[in-house]
């Protein structure tokens, strides 16, 4: 397994360098082909998604809660998880970038297929996040599919952004889950009982069979709403010709 991680971070770095360099040859299209820039469209798309994300971690914090797996024993200041937002946030936008911006880029210009980025993309996502497990392969990889449709459908990098903010944040900062096998310092102490099925236990909840299902509601919302609410005007999106260098 350490070797097919260590070959899925090799892939990931090249695929990396190919989207930067394209990226940078085509500097002056970037904005358009990944939506970079701030509007209306953009912000109620960062804002959708965003709470999309928080209200489905308040679901797998309410359900464990509410089953008696997880128990608060204490709050603490409230000051430490507001200064944690600029943290997720740069955290989140950066692998947005990498993964659905430069990584996307690279597979369309050699592939010519969009699906084929989102299904690759999401298999080097899983892999990067080192899965331990059956589930938690299984909750990773859902999730790069859970950003990388996000991105599609919204045509926005920010929609996805807030997608990914505000679940790591609402995880660690707010409910004090472990994320991604990271102890957290939230503004809930909590005393986790161990549940595979709906916590995940010192994995965080992406490590449960709950997590999966709640990334699979995601993309489900993600569908319900990205026609209605996602970007219509963008011809050049990711308008990217096979090998066009």
């Amino acid at each position: 397994m350490d070797f097919i991680i260590s070959i899925n971070l090799l892939l990931f770095l090249v695929l990396s360098v190919i989207g930067i360099f394209y990226s940078i040859k085509q500097r002056t299209r970037l904005v358009e082909l990944s939506n970079f820039q701030i509007d209306r469209e953009t912000l109620l798309g960062f804002l959708i998604m965003g709470l999309a994300g928080a209200a489905i971690m308040f679901l797998i914090f309410l359900t464990n809660k509410q089953l008696g797996f997880v128990q608060i024993e204490s709050t603490n200041y409230w000051i430490p998880s507001i200064k944690q937002i600029p943290k997720d946030f740069i955290s989140a936008f950066g692998q947005e970038v990498f993964f659905r911006v430069f990584v996307f880029i690279a597979i369309i210009y050699l592939s010519g297929n969009k699906l084929i980025a989102l299904g690759l993309s999401s298999v080097i996502f899983c892999l990067v996040h080192s899965p331990m497990n059956l589930i938690s392969f299984s909750s990773y990889f859902i999730a790069g599919l859970m950003y990388g449709l996000t991105f599609l459908k919204f045509k926005s990098i920010w929609a996805a952004t807030g997608l990914h903010f505000t679940w790591n944040y609402f995880q660690g900062a707010i409910f004090g889950f472990p994320v991604s096998k990271g102890i957290s310092n939230g503004y809930f102490n909590l005393n986790i009982e161990d549940n595979w099925i709906w916590n995940g236990g010192d994995i965080g909840p992406e490590g449960s069979v709950f997590g999966v299902i709640c990334r699979i509601l995601i993309i489900i919302i993600i569908f319900l709403l990205a026609n209605k609410y996602g970007i219509k005007k963008s011809i050049k999106f990711l308008d990217i010709k096979k090998k066009e260098w």
